[in-house]
């Protein structure tokens, strides 16, 4: 319900010599003056249950009435553009309103239910009359209140006795609060502790009884996947609730915590404790939802292209809110996952010697939290060669490899894979090794005789003295030392960079 704001104006005209009247006065011997007082409820039947809305004063003002008393009625006419509320031009009250010479009389609207019953009233237009027996509400608008006083004498006819006093009001309702934050549609960054602060504006208290003392209920609900917000606060109960006087709420770590990546829908209610305001919609604000947090998704769109004769690339479609993503695969015919981290929407890997790859990712966000596996991804039967491209490190900082040469790709590679200038630069991996391959190389060195051969010359342990004779030593071809010669000792290359001869060895 909205609470309505009832604002009145009184036509007053102001005549030559300064005095204020309702009307250009008449020579009926009754004055009859309306009042709509500015603290009033907005409801029809408060017209009557209260005296803070509606009085209306009659002035006995012929002399020739000065011994006596004149019994009359009323007759009252709200009237709006095609809309009426009108007293029965049949009824006459039982119990008269009887005047006296020069004394005023004031009439509340408890002294005047009998006129406002829902039988003695005839509604048209935009009104009806459940609206008088419900004590329902006026339309919006501006309103015309008419009274006029008549004889209560049957035999004179029920002439008029006063002139028509006329009162006017401005009925409308307030509007409800506006939400300021979140905005519709807003994503919230999530928070490690829960300290969001929901506001809002209040509106249209224009009331002639003023601003009057109003509380705001606070509503929050959670909207799932295919919910329509406006819905779910229709048909659901709220998660949290809660009443305030301020136009703003802290929500924090006391109220229900909110899940990261869900959606949910806010609104407000404004209510007039005094009952002097109404508001559009009942007081409710419009629905705002909002997302707390991206959700975290899972990739899509995994492909796979080959830049080297050896190297694999898989790539998908960077997710919103993925810090990093977790790349799992395995052979077709394995059931284990090797699992890998990426930190772009790249990932490369050594090509198996034999089988196929199968690939799966899944987005790693914010607070811990996860994305389901995307669907698997199957290597296809071939695979797109990348020529002239360099492909990014894997996530396991492996070096991207070097680039092709697409000529050669098209020209001596009938399986796809590019060509590699220089073997050192394929990638190789611990999947390439055999550990039994391993295992066996070491016991066969193991199982190898130590050599016993004594070398002359100094070490940092010992030094064994040798005889240095040109060209010959301890059976081995002698040299003379110089700066840059190579020689070549147990597989090693070793280069002299300065030497004595009579050192030794150098």
């Amino acid at each position: 319900m909205m609470l309505k704001f009832y604002s009145l104006i009184l036509l007053l005209i102001i005549s030559p010599l300064g005095e204020r009247v309702l009307l250009a006065q008449s020579n009926f011997p009754v004055s009859c003056s309306p009042y709509l007082l500015p603290q009033y409820s907005l409801n029809w039947s408060a017209l009557t249950s209260s005296n803070n809305f509606l009085k209306v004063t009659l002035v006995l003002k012929d002399e020739k009435y000065l011994s006596g008393i004149v019994p009359v009625f009323l007759r009252f006419r709200f009237e709006q553009a095609g809309s009426v509320i009108s007293t029965r031009p049949d009824y006459i009250p039982a119990i008269p309103i009887n005047l006296s010479f020069g004394t005023p009389l004031t009439l509340y609207g408890s002294d005047l239910v009998n006129y406002f019953q829902a039988g003695n009233l005839i509604a048209q237009g935009a009104v009806d009359e459940s609206m008088l027996r419900q004590g329902g509400r006026l339309p919006d608008g501006l309103w015309t209140l008419s009274v006029t006083a008549y004889e209560f004498d049957a035999s004179r006819g029920h002439r008029q006795i006063s002139e028509t006093g006329i009162a006017m009001m401005q009925v409308f309702y307030g509007y409800p609060p506006q939400i300021t934050y979140p905005a519709e549609g807003q994503v919230l960054q999530e928070q490690e502790v829960q300290n969001l602060l929901f506001s809002w504006m209040p509106r249209g208290t224009a009331s002639r009884g003023g601003i009057s003392a109003v509380i705001y209920t606070v509503e929050l609900y959670e909207v799932l996947d295919g919910e329509v917000p406006n819905a779910v606060v229709q048909g659901k109960r709220p998660i949290f609730s809660t009443t305030t006087n301020t136009s703003n709420y802290l929500y924090g770590i006391t109220d229900p915590a909110l899940i990261v990546g869900r959606k949910y829908a806010l609104r407000v209610r404004v209510q007039d404790l005094e009952g002097v305001n109404e508001y559009q919609n009942d007081g409710y604000s419009e629905v705002v939802s909002f997302n707390y947090g991206r959700p975290c998704t899972s990739p899509e769109n995994l492909s796979l292209a080959s830049s080297l004769s050896r190297v694999y690339n898989l790539s998908w479609d960077p997710q919103v809110g993925a810090q990093t993503y977790e790349v799992a695969y395995k052979l077709t015919t394995e059931s284990a996952w090797t699992t890998a981290i990426a930190y772009t929407g790249t990932f490369s890997v050594v090509k198996p010697v034999e089988g196929k790859y199968e690939f799966k990712v899944r987005s790693n966000c914010s607070l811990a939290r996860q994305s389901e596996w995307s669907e698997i991804y199957s290597e296809p039967a071939s695979v797109a060669v990348k020529s002239n491209s360099k492909p990014a490190a894997s996530a396991n900082n492996t070096p991207s490899p070097p680039q092709t040469n697409s000529s050669n790709n098209s020209s001596n590679n009938s399986n796809g894979a590019g060509n590699v200038e220089d073997p050192l630069d394929i990638i190789v991996s611990s999947q390439d090794i055999s550990p039994a391959a391993i295992a066996q190389k070491r016991d066969e060195l193991d199982k190898l005789e130590t050599p016993s051969e004594s070398r002359c010359g100094g070490s940092m342990h010992s030094t064994v003295d040798c005889n240095i004779t040109p060209k010959v030593y301890s059976g081995t071809v002698a040299f003379v030392p110089a700066k840059g010669q190579k020689i070549y000792m147990n597989g090693y290359e070793i280069i002299v960079t300065s030497g004595d001869a009579s050192a030794g060895e150098g």
